[in-house]
């Protein structure tokens, strides 16, 4: 069968692994760390709901800012200058370190959901229904540089040179302007997963992630992507840094922490020891990393992650043709809907619903079914209108994922 093809299919979960290499620290808070950034490796900052921390003591304690907003973002220009981004269009500004903090007037109200600093000073902030900010002045002005028909969220951007930026956002958009927001090329993956993260250790050289472990690498400065691979069983991963051209990290739902030194060839998955989800990392070294996620949770490594465990990557196309699954049925929904799909062998399986932002939702199905053919109900109760993802992973590995439009 098709299945003999795939590398591995070995994920093994964090909670069976070995000691762990990351140590825990004191936050002093309990909402979600959506960002944090190490200017060096005494001082950096990390914010949430109504929070930005900082520490000047390599995360051994934090001090609280409380500053209005739901934060998902930060970037500093340097150890004073900084920026903080979220709902609303709030984005605050500090040229103290981060001892107060500034509301500038980014002119929208719609969330913003990253920043990065170009090398001329300017600050790129992408966001929901197709914005992508820029300024040039400090912040005083913002222009929304994006200017394509279609409405998309984007939720990452990669800066490769003063006029070169790479953004990606849902329906696994991407798109590149070499122009500095004048006119931008739209490349098409056919996926409906949100990638959440995009970097490049070279101009040439980069990926993208997100929704599902859907992950992509282009060696022509983003022009094409490689096919979609798959690196969980259906976790979303929210965050990724390449230190070098060879060595990087990402991080993501149930206490995903994966690393190659390969150039994304090959990945390790290593203990974070705990399953909350993380939802942002930066190392400020190739041993000397930082991680923040839910409920207040700073994790911090000195030996680059520690020893690591090999996983599989997947290939959708590499066994579709064993399985199948539907798009639900009524979609649009209300309150309910049905989802179909085949087995033609004895296999492990995970159907998993993902929210918009890539958080999962519910597990419809977890566990070893014989083949045949098979339906499941997913109920909206309790959840909001709006767009949901639902994959199927079999003995590990995702071979499809849909989307499905909840109406209340």
């Amino acid at each position: 069968m098709a299945k003999s093809f795939l590398l591995t299919a070995a994920f093994i979960l964090l909670s069976n692994f070995a000691t762990a290499q990351w140590t825990h620290l004191n936050s002093g808070v309990q909402v979600q760390l959506r960002s944090i950034y190490f200017a060096d490796q005494n001082t950096g900052w990390s914010c949430g709901f109504n929070t930005i921390l900082k520490t000047t003591n390599a995360g051994n304690s934090w001090e609280l800012s409380n500053v209005t907003g739901s934060h998902k973002a930060m970037a500093f220009v340097d150890s004073t200058t900084g920026y903080v981004c979220g709902e609303n269009g709030r984005v605050y500004k500090t040229i103290n370190g981060g001892n107060n903090w500034q509301l500038l007037n980014s002119g929208v109200s719609i969330t913003l959901n990253n920043i990065s600093i170009a090398p001329d000073g300017s600050v790129i902030i992408p966001g929901n229904q197709t914005t992508v900010l820029r300024s040039s002045d400090g912040g005083t002005t913002w222009t929304n540089i994006l200017n394509i028909p279609a409405v998309i969220d984007f939720f990452a951007v990669k800066i490769l040179n003063s006029s070169t930026f790479v953004v990606s956002g849902n329906e696994s958009t991407i798109l590149r302007t070499t122009n500095t927001g004048t006119t931008w090329e739209s490349i098409s993956i056919g996926m409906p997963n949100p990638l959440f993260a995009v970097d490049f250790a070279a101009n040439n050289t980069g990926w993208v992630t997100g929704c599902c472990g859907m992950f992509m690498k282009t060696t022509n400065a983003g022009i094409s992507w490689t096919t979609d691979d798959y690196l969980t069983p259906g976790y979303t991963l929210y965050s990724m840094q390449f230190f070098n051209q060879s060595k990087g990290w990402m991080a993501g739902e149930a206490g995903y922490i994966l690393r190659t030194t390969n150039a994304g060839t090959t990945w390790d998955s290593l203990n974070s020891d705990t399953q909350v989800d993380l939802y942002s990392l930066n190392f400020v070294n190739e041993n000397t990393g930082y991680v923040s996620g839910y409920n207040g949770t700073i994790l911090k490594t000195t030996n680059g992650g520690g020893v690591g465990t090999p996983i599989g990557i997947s290939n959708q196309t590499a066994i579709a043709e064993d399985y199948y699954l539907g798009q639900n049925y009524p979609n649009p929904f209300n309150p309910s809907t049905k989802i179909s799909y085949r087995l033609l062998t004895s296999s492990y399986i995970d159907m998993s619903v993902h929210d918009m932002s890539g958080r999962l939702v519910t597990k419809l199905v977890n566990g070893k079914q014989s083949a045949g053919s098979y339906q499941v109900e997913f109920s909206s109760e309790g959840l909001s209108s709006g767009v949901y993802f639902y994959s199927l992973a079999v003995d590990g590995v995702v071979i499809d994922v849909k989307k499905m439009l909840a109406l209340k």
